[in-house]
Parts: structure tokens; C-alpha cells; sequence
């Protein structure tokens, strides 16, 4: 998830600045275009917050925590802009749902279907815990908060996005259909509509906004997965070396070795990311259903909070499973199976795992 939305920065520059990044060498694969200029872009974007990262603590969490609340509120001033300056009342934002032959139940239930990838963001919470000064029963509220201001953000920049759309579409679902094939700002509907109310004040706004999310994903994702390792060497499941901390007590090693990897990704292109959407999606249901089990074990021998965690369990559990028959179910109705490439990563990537739990297993002492 690091590399995808280090990549997309390349991604998105094409849309804004057309071919201005598009020198040095050049090659293809999977059919995407990889440039040396966008290669070079993201890549120098990515290693200076790599290196806010190296910064004290506070110092990066306060950062990332500005970066947050700007795209915040210029998403909600965009969205402000659009309300107060469309045209043509309610009925220009029919259809209700895309008249794409599937009833509304199914469509909300293809939406629905992608949120255990979507968790695995917020998941990062979770993976700071070591470093949190308040209780840890207040963790839900953090993740409340996050996930309803994660859901008002999407629902704002879906109700602009269909604001205002170019005149030679009928609705904004044709616009919506075709703007995967068009260039330049039409084909980002957000963007495209901002620009029209606002001009280049309003693509301005909207490239701030687009940084400062990115920005926030690349901290907040190279802190989580840093103290993920961290976790695993302290239990004996990963080289010692990655247990070591500098003068700033940041995990020196462990960012390294994750920015090299990540910046050696950034020449493989975009090809990939359809399939990582894929397995985190299966792997975030097994982790859930896995998790959900092991509350409801722990309940039942848990004196003081037994009924909480077996509420909290068994409520993941059946949600759990409602996401695998959503997954399944919208994959059969619209005849959208998973790419052959996406079950052979979630294979090896399983194959690998078993392999390294094996060798544990054998040095556990």
C-alpha cells in the first residue's frame, strides 16, 4: 500500500502537468508507461518524507497531523464551492444509481465489499499503540472519529464530483464511465470540477489537498509498518538488527530497509495494483475472522469483560463472514472474477508465510 500511493503521485502528475515528467528512458509494462522523470518525481517526494520520518517524533506526528486537517478543510471548501455554485437544481444529479443493469441492493453491496481493504489504512491506529501516552480504551473513539471523517470526506468528494460534468455527456455516469480514458483534468472528475468553478486557484487547492493526503500516507504508513517489524524482531520473528533505535528513538534501520524496497517498486510501474487490492481484501477478512475467533476464546475465560469481548467477537465474526459472501456475491453477479494474477499472489504470498512459520516454529525454544 506504501508503493501504491508513493506511485500514484507520478500517476496524478500526468493528469495535472500532462507529459512535463515524461523524460530519460522509457519502457512498458503490463501496458503502463514508465517514465524516468515520474520515476525520479516520486521518488525524490517519497525520500524527503522518509526523512521527516528520521525527524524526533512529535516532530513528524505533528506534521502529519497539519497535512491531515488541510486536506480536510479544503476538501470541504471545495465541496462548499461546488453546493453553493451549481446549477440546475436536484434533477441534475440523477440517476440515483448507475443504470448499468444491476439493482440498487447490489450496487451498495459492491461498495460495501471493499471495506475490509479500506480497514487495512486504519489498521495503522492500531499499529502506533506502543507509542500512545492516554489509555488504550480510548483507541475506539481514534478509530470512530477516523472512519466517520474518512466516510464524510468520500461522500463529499463523490456529491462534487458529479456537480458539473463536460456538456457532451447526458449525466455524470457516462462522464464518470469515460473518464478513465480521458486526459488531462477531465479525466479526474474532482479536479475537473474544481477547476471549472474556481480555474487555477481551484487546481491549485485541489494539488495542496492532493500532496498533503499522500504525504499523510506515506508517514503514516512508513510509521505503522516500522513498528510492525519492530513488534516482530522484539518477539523473536525478525533479524535483532530492526530492534535497534537511534538518538530519536525512531526505527533507523527498519525505514531504510522500507524506503529502499519501496523506491526499487517505483520501476515496476502501476501494474500491480489491482492485484495488491485483491489479496489485502482476502487477507483483511482472514485477519478479521481470525481476530473475531480468538476474542471469542479469550471471553470465555475472561472473568471481568467476558460479555464486551464476546459481544465484540462474535459481532466480528458475523460481519466477518457477511464481507467474504459480499466479496463472493458481487464477484459472481457481475462476472468480475478475481484476476488469474491475483489468486496466484495470494498463493505464493500464503506458501511464503507458511514456509517462514515453519522455520520459527523449529528455532522456538
Amino acid at each position: 500500500i506504501l508503493w501504491a500511493n508513493v506511485s500514484s503521485i507520478s500517476l496524478f502528475a500526468r493528469y495535472i502537468f500532462g507529459n512535463t515528467f515524461q523524460f530519460g528512458f522509457h519502457y512498458s509494462i503490463g501496458g503502463y508507461d514508465i517514465w524516468l522523470g515520474e520515476i525520479l518525481l516520486s521518488l525524490s517526494i517519497f525520500l524527503l518524507f522518509v526523512g521527516v520520518c528520521l525527524l524526533k517524533r512529535n516532530v513528524s506526528t505533528s506534521i502529519q497531523a497539519g497535512l491531515v486537517i488541510l486536506f480536510v478543510a479544503l476538501i470541504i471548501a471545495g465541496f462548499i464551492v461546488a453546493f453553493v455554485m451549481h446549477q440546475g437544481g436536484i434533477d441534475t444529479y440523477k440517476p440515483d444509481f448507475a443504470p448499468n443493469g444491476n439493482n440498487e441492493f447490489i450496487q451498495i453491496v459492491g461498495v460495501v465489499g471493499m471495506m475490509p481493504w479500506a480497514f487495512i489504512g486504519f489498521e495503522s491506529i492500531s499499529h502506533q499503540s506502543k507509542d500512545f501516552k492516554f489509555r488504550h480504551r480510548n483507541v475506539f473513539r481514534i478509530f470512530l472519529i477516523s472512519v466517520t471523517v474518512t466516510a464524510l470526506v468520500y461522500i463529499l468528494i463523490c456529491q462534487l464530483s458529479i456537480s458539473v460534468f463536460p456538456s457532451e455527456y447526458a449525466n455524470w455516469y457516462e462522464y464518470l464511465t469515460s473518464s478513465t480514458s480521458l486526459s488531462g483534468l477531465d479525466g479526474i472528475p474532482a479536479f475537473y470540477v474544481i477547476h471549472r468553478y474556481l480555474g487555477n486557484f481551484g487546481l491549485v487547492m485541489f494539488v495542496i489537498a492532493l500532496l498533503a493526503i499522500i504525504l499523510t500516507s506515506i508517514i503514516g504508513n512508513m510509521l505503522a509498518l516500522s513498528n510492525l517489524l519492530h513488534s516482530m524482531a522484539v518477539d523473536g520473528i525478525f533479524p535483532k538488527p530492526f530492534m535497534k533505535l537511534d538518538k530519536n528513538d525512531n526505527l533507523r534501520n527498519i525505514i531504510i530497509v522500507i524506503a529502499i524496497v519501496t523506491s526499487l517498486m517505483l520501476f515496476f510501474g502501476r501494474i500491480l495494483i489491482g492485484w495488491i487490492v485483491d489479496v489485502n481484501t482476502f487477507c483483511g477478512i482472514i485477519v478479521y475472522l481470525y481476530i473475531s475467533i480468538i476474542t471469542v476464546n479469550k471471553a470465555r475465560r475472561d472473568a471481568n469483560h467476558g460479555r464486551e469481548g464476546m459481544l465484540a467477537g462474535i459481532s466480528g465474526l458475523v460481519l466477518g463472514i457477511a464481507f467474504a459472501i459480499s466479496v463472493i456475491f458481487n464477484d459472481f453477479v457481475n462476472s468480475n472474477y478475481l484476476a488469474k494474477e491475483s489468486i496466484l499472489f495470494f498463493v505464493i504470498w500464503a506458501l511464503v508465510g507458511f514456509v517462514y512459520y515453519a522455520f520459527l516454529i523449529k528455532r522456538d525454544k
